[in-house]
């Protein structure tokens, strides 16, 4: 009984986390020009691997990632 609660407890936290998975893994606030894409987590992030690099050039100039638009320093 006990092998059947850890179970389904392990399978329903991974179902909560790939459905909502902003609310679940977030780790702050997005910056404005992101918050359309807020709940599509994999538009950008690859599960277990982090961002894919050629996901943020699909949208941006390679210049421009990593560069804070309202002060013009390269964001840390």
């Amino acid at each position: 009984m006990k092998k059947l609660v850890i179970f389904l407890s392990i399978g329903f936290l991974i179902f909560i986390v790939i459905q909502f998975p902003y609310a679940t893994i977030n780790p702050g606030e997005l910056v404005e020009g992101h918050q359309k894409i807020r709940s599509q987590c994999l538009a950008c992030h690859k599960p277990f691997a982090g961002v894919d690099n050629e996901k943020c050039m699909s949208c941006h100039k390679l210049a421009d990632i990593g560069l804070d638009k309202e002060n013009k320093q390269n964001k840390i």
